[in-house]
């Protein structure tokens, strides 16, 4: 068969795709949203559906149709234009996966303070999630993989350490979709170095990261996301024209190494953090890099809004500056041990109904196992079962979704049974 590319695709509502006569047909709002979030910006295109409506990547309308052939699988459906008009990467099969609320879930597994087995822990974790029945997962890969997954390797290189046996196990675990923060070196290099080694420098992560997705095209049934860290984060307080512009400069010279690749199992991503600032006036990565950026996806790590009002107005906010580009959330969560269950709920129910309005197609839960702690007269935790990074006198926040106990939070409950 031809190589098939896959994609996350939000089926509900005015959005819904549906088959008639083995072809596809959506609502015109429906067909705008289907070619903005598969298509992105990449290159020249044009699509068109058996409803009679045809989108341009500018979103231009017109009246010519051409059928797409359609195959109805178990977990989603097969299309194919009939004349191969429509082709990214040498790809002209695509596939639209089926998708639930929980389905678009992923769980983070990175820098957890305790583990449960003797297993590797990148292993463990990734058992975990998919013992659940989450189908994306995110982790780290880079420089501190050792210290986050509890082991040692004998590499620091970006293309060296997506061979060891470890992530390769993950990578044939069965997942659909696995985001990636990797960074070279570190996260900011380029914010200090001269002009010539800042050049001299990014030649090289283009080189490793180029290598890097070479490694992962070999799993082509996974879709594979490599992102930085929260962006904002790495900016911190060097938010002036210079900083934004080599951010730039560095997130561009990242998605040139995963263009390069050709894999078309493997994308790039920008995150963003500190969005709600901008809703007031303020610069960040979003406003001042983001627009400037040609990556596959955008990523919102999104703690800074904390109601469903606050993260809708910083979903739009991103997406007028995106672009065509779809949008996930690389990072949402709750700290359970330190806020009451109503807020709990509040807080989650909103990030859902907002996904849902958005089409957003993956929210990435922080995290399996909690890293955050705060300080206790007595530990609680049973210490035969955790074992933990100094933490003989906290107790976690709340974050983990399975606690130092063995115990599942009720976060995993609403994510289970509501959604």
């Amino acid at each position: 068969m031809e190589n098939v590319r896959t994609f996350i695709y939000l089926a509900s509502g005015s959005h819904r795709v549906t088959l008639h006569d083995n072809q596809l047909r959506l609502s015109k709002v429906g067909l705008s949203h289907f070619i903005l979030w598969i298509l992105g910006n990449q290159g020249d295109y044009a699509l068109t559906c058996t409803n009679g409506v045809h989108i341009s990547p500018h979103g231009t309308p017109s009246d010519t149709p051409i059928a797409w052939n359609i195959y109805d699988e178990n977990d989603g459906y097969m299309f194919k234009s009939a004349d191969g008009i429509l082709t990214i990467d040498g790809v002209t099969i695509f596939k639209i996966h089926k998708y639930s609320m929980k389905s678009r879930i992923g769980m983070v597994h990175w820098g957890g303070n305790y583990r449960m087995t003797n297993d590797d822990y990148l292993y463990e974790g990734a058992k975990k999630t998919m013992d659940m029945g989450i189908t994306s997962f995110k982790i780290y890969l880079g420089t501190k993989s050792d210290k986050t997954y509890f082991t040692s390797f004998k590499h620091t290189n970006l293309h060296k350490i997506v061979q060891q046996a470890n992530y390769r196990r993950i990578f044939e675990m069965g997942f659909r979709t696995i985001v990636i923060i990797s960074h070279y070196k570190t996260a900011s290099y380029w914010k200090r170095l001269s002009d010539e080694e800042r050049n001299k420098e990014m030649a090289r992560e283009r080189k490793e990261l180029t290598m890097m997705a070479k490694e992962l095209g070999k799993y082509p049934d996974v879709e594979f996301i490599i992102s930085n860290w929260e962006g904002d984060c790495i900016i911190n307080v060097d938010r002036t024209p210079v900083m934004f512009s080599r951010m730039v400069q560095w997130i561009n010279n990242r998605q040139d190494a995963i263009d390069n690749a050709k894999c078309p199992n493997v994308s790039h991503a920008i995150e963003v953090n500190f969005v709600k600032q901008s809703l007031y006036g303020h610069a960040s990565v979003t406003t001042e890099v983001l627009p400037h950026t040609r990556t596959d996806y955008v990523s919102y790590s999104c703690y800074d809004a904390q109601n469903e009002q606050e993260f809708e107005a910083c979903v739009r906010l991103i997406q007028s500056h995106a672009g065509c580009r779809p949008l996930y959330i690389g990072e949402f969560g709750t700290p359970v041990n330190v806020r009451t269950t109503q807020q709990s709920w509040d807080y989650l129910n909103g990030i859902v109904n907002v996904m849902e309005r958005h089409s957003i197609g993956l929210g990435c839960y922080w995290q399996l196992y909690d890293n955050e702690f705060v300080e206790v007269e007595e530990c609680p935790m049973d210490k035969t079962i955790a074992v933990n990074r100094g933490c003989s006198n906290k107790v976690c926040k709340g974050f983990g979704i399975i606690n130092p106990g063995k115990k599942v939070t009720g976060i995993w409950g609403v994510i289970n049974t509501v959604w």
